[in-house]
């Protein structure tokens, strides 16, 4: 543009200069010449210099556009940069074009390559399988009342790799019939991953990876409530390794912790999906089994894991002999309190002890002797 701009101020320059000597050159030379072209001469001088002012002034119209030009590139160079920074990217689908616009960081998220034309449904089918139909039913309602949409899911890009986003948009309709989905989608994976961090640390054991008291506490009482809903049972183990202090003090802490997560893992495949193995403290360890018929269903899980525990243990080259004491709760026979529960198992488990270990012990009102003088462990 610039080009054609200085190329028509030249000719304006050229056709003043010719209209200015013509004039003078008639004027003063051919003073027979007829007048009507004297006034021609002057009318194209007088356009000339307006041309030549006009477009002067055009020039300065053309270098404001290219600096709000470069202004605005600049600032979209800043956008880009902004949304990799953040990991945000936007996008917009006309729903009566079907044209699908992404931004940079979008193909980056994606992990493709932005020369890749991508259609909506191609874009729709990077959702991971068990978000899909969420997704897509969350978008078709928004579509069809024209609202607004907030959605966390999984996406999975190249060689099945899972990335956690979260979508935020709206559906823009218009009388004349236009109708456009405009929305940002970011990244969130390191959210989610700190969050998953935070709730390992805040509701699992760090040595062991087995629910903590914060968590078995949570659990028994959502059980205790779905049991009395419901008029089922449910029973409470509690756990503790014998001659744990003896091994640790014989062979180190290194081996004791070693051998506490290889009981932990031993506890989590004699359990059924829906039970709870917990580490309570110590060498201690508290099971709650959900939604049993009867005591028989408890005494059989503590059968399983003593007969797990007859056979021969290497704890970092050791060959070690395991056995551990249990007590055993049912609710809501012995109680339906979520302390008690426990409180009733640890000394049913002291029992254990008293009776030589190895073995388990079922609560009973013969132990509430105990009661009193028990120390309060929750």
């Amino acid at each position: 543009m610039g080009l054609n701009i200085n190329l028509i101020i030249l000719s304006t320059k050229l056709l003043l200069s010719f209209s200015v000597l013509s004039f003078i050159y008639f004027t003063f030379f051919n003073i027979y010449y007829e007048y009507i072209y004297k006034l021609l001469l002057l009318s194209i001088l007088i356009l000339s210099a307006y041309l030549y002012k006009s477009l002067s002034s055009l020039k300065k119209i053309e270098q404001k556009f290219k600096n709000l030009s470069e202004n605005i590139s600049q600032k979209e160079s800043h956008l880009k940069h902004a949304q990799r920074i953040a990991k945000i990217g936007s996008w917009e689908y006309d729903l009566i074009t079907k044209k699908l616009t992404l931004s940079d960081e979008i193909y980056r998220i994606l992990g493709i390559k932005q020369d890749v034309n991508i259609e909506y449904n191609d874009f729709l089918n990077f959702i991971n399988d068990k978000d899909y139909e969420k997704v897509v039913t969350i978008l078709d309602d928004a579509i069809k009342n024209g609202s607004s949409f907030n959605i966390q899911y999984m996406i999975t890009i190249n060689c099945n790799k899972n990335i956690h986003v979260q979508t935020k948009g709206k559906v823009r309709k218009k009388q004349r019939g236009l109708a456009k989905i405009t929305a940002v989608t970011m990244d969130i994976s390191s959210d989610v991953k700190n969050k998953q961090k935070i709730k390992q640390l805040a509701y699992y054991d760090s040595l062991t990876g087995l629910a903590n008291r914060s968590l078995l506490k949570d659990r028994l009482s959502k059980s205790i409530q779905l049991a009395s809903r419901n008029k089922n049972k449910l029973a409470i183990i509690f756990l503790d390794l014998d001659y744990f202090k003896l091994i640790n003090d014989n062979y180190g802490h290194a081996v004791g912790d070693s051998l506490l997560i290889y009981f932990s893992n031993l506890l989590k495949k004699e359990v059924r999906e829906a039970d709870t193995v917990s580490r309570f403290g110590g060498d201690e360890f508290v099971i709650l089994l959900p939604n049993i018929k009867n005591i028989k269903d408890a005494i059989h899980i503590a059968e399983k894991i003593q007969n797990k525990l007859q056979k021969k243990h290497i704890i970092n080259s050791h060959e070690l002999k395991i056995t551990a004491s249990m007590g055993i709760s049912i609710f809501p026979n012995h109680s339906k309190n979520a302390e008690d529960l426990i409180k009733y198992a640890d000394i049913a488990m002291y029992e254990a002890k008293k009776d030589g270990r190895n073995t388990f012990k079922e609560f009973s009102i013969k132990m509430s002797k105990y009661i009193e003088n028990y120390k309060d462990k929750i």
